[in-house]
């Protein structure tokens, strides 16, 4: 291997990467702009965003169960002389 390729690359920013947060922005509000004027926006109503919400909220708490299912259990240190 050279020295040149372990070198870090930086790669120049392309494409959004290269906008500022306010440039980012601007560009999503108009899209979001001209999708509701197409009228192919999708607007949730109540009951599917209590739905999806619903949905979100199970798969974390399977996530954290799961996670706490595989630590391995670790006893309560005792006192050898007392026993407690």
């Amino acid at each position: 291997m050279s020295a040149e390729s372990s070198e870090a690359r930086t790669l120049p920013l392309r494409g959004f990467a290269r906008l500022t947060v306010e440039e980012r922005t601007g560009l999503s509000r108009k899209g979001g702009e001209a999708a509701h004027a197409k009228g192919t926006a999708h607007e949730f109503t109540s009951e599917e965003a209590k739905r999806a919400g619903r949905r979100g909220g199970l798969e974390v708490a399977k996530r954290r169960r799961e996670a706490k299912e595989a630590e391995p259990s670790v006893e309560p240190a005792t006192d050898k002389a007392t026993g407690t």
